[in-house]
């Protein structure tokens, strides 16, 4: 349906928010409505899990839902299913009605870019956005891989491919004597024209993880951005599967055996996966902020407010109240930046940067 929701306090199933060109946005379903019944089942007290159970299915079949908007006001709302592309890069904040504002700092020209995963079309995404960013004067980028679990190989190279010049960006070796030779290294390979020269900081913290990690740490190791937060995750092995059912009996066909055959390494050397004993693994930051759960619980919430796509007009008493700027209304509740100790920082770091004229993201670095 393309709709975020959650369950409440109350065990009300919450809209969150709609999804840009999606069934539930065409509909005209709105954040903070409830929905009350799906497929005239109680939605009250059922988990997301269970919720999402019942209003995915095909493409091209049906699913209503009851919704109760914040007037009281109840109306079903017959949704036909289709796929829903989810982005995995965003911005400072939803503009009304569609598209991104990616300047966190609009009077210096510092843009944000959130990556929440690597899929297919995330340096496609990326790129698209760093060109309406240039376009509109920007000085200076911060690129947040907090919480990102990580995703395709290709596209996180394809990342840190955009940003350096020349270079190894990752390489993997194996674990055992006997797979010698199968070593492989990924090294930069656009041409320096398509590279793109703006100062960089990326956020990272205990929950970013994998192909996350091999972004930040290559553009940490090549000196080209200033990394702020906790130290990451440390998962960096490669796993090849074996099929185990294929022609033998009494075993389920679907069983595969799962083989750690080598690690991947940042190009420093340092290998990102952790083991059991390990004391250095993943990627540190040039400057920690550690964050306590309330906060990280804070910034999160406040962060979802920023995500929330609102209609363009504000006609109708449901939608944000027509003011010189949506986004003051929508600051004015929660804002990230108050409740994100790691994000203030990241931004004091680019600002210091960019008045001063210095390579702080070097300094630190060497």
């Amino acid at each position: 349906m393309g709709i975020q929701i959650q369950v409440d306090e109350s065990g009300n199933l919450k809209v969150v928010s709609p999804l840009e060109d999606s069934p539930a946005y065409r509909a005209g379903i709105k954040p903070e409505w409830i929905i009350t019944h799906i497929n005239g089942r109680p939605a009250k007290w059922i988990s997301v899990t269970q919720a999402v159970k019942l209003i995915t299915g095909p493409q091209g079949t049906d699913v209503t839902l009851t919704v109760k908007d914040t007037k009281g006001n109840s109306r079903d709302y017959k949704l036909r299913r289709e796929i829903i592309k989810v982005a995995s890069v965003k911005g400072w904040m939803h503009r009304p009605g569609g598209g991104w504002d990616y300047f966190i700092d609009p009077e210096q020209k510092i843009g944000y870019l959130r990556l929440t995963n690597f899929t297919k079309t995330t340096s496609a995404d990326m790129n698209a956005a760093i060109r309406e960013m240039t376009d509109q004067g920007v000085r200076g980028i911060i690129m947040d891989l907090r919480y990102n679990p990580g995703g395709l190989l290709t596209e996180a190279t394809n990342v840190v491919d955009k940003f350096i010049r020349d270079g190894v960006i990752v390489s993997t070796r194996p674990d055992r004597p006997e797979w010698a030779g199968r070593e492989s290294i990924t090294s930069a390979r656009l041409r320096n024209d398509q590279k793109n020269n703006t100062p960089l900081v990326v956020l990272i913290n205990q929950y970013s993880a994998s192909a996350s990690e091999i972004v930040s740490g290559a553009l940490k190791d090549h000196h080209r951005a200033f990394v702020v937060g906790e130290r990451t995750f440390g998962k960096g092995s490669v796993q090849i599967l074996y099929p185990l059912g294929e022609g033998m009996p009494n075993v389920n066909p679907d069983a595969v055996l799962k083989l750690t055959t080598s690690h991947y390494y940042l190009p420093s050397g340092k290998c990102i996966h952790r083991e059991e004993d390990s004391k250095e693994w993943g990627v540190e930051p040039d400057l920690t902020v550690e964050m306590t759960p309330e906060q990280m619980r804070a910034a999160i919430d406040a962060r979802q407010d920023f995500d929330i796509l609102r209609d363009a007009s504000a006609a109708d008493p449901d939608k944000l109240p027509e003011k010189p700027a949506v986004e003051d209304a929508t600051r004015a509740k929660k804002d990230p930046l108050a409740s994100d100790p790691q994000l203030s920082a990241a931004l004091l770091v680019m600002r210091l940067q960019l008045a001063g004229g210095s390579d702080i993201a070097t300094a630190s670095s060497r």
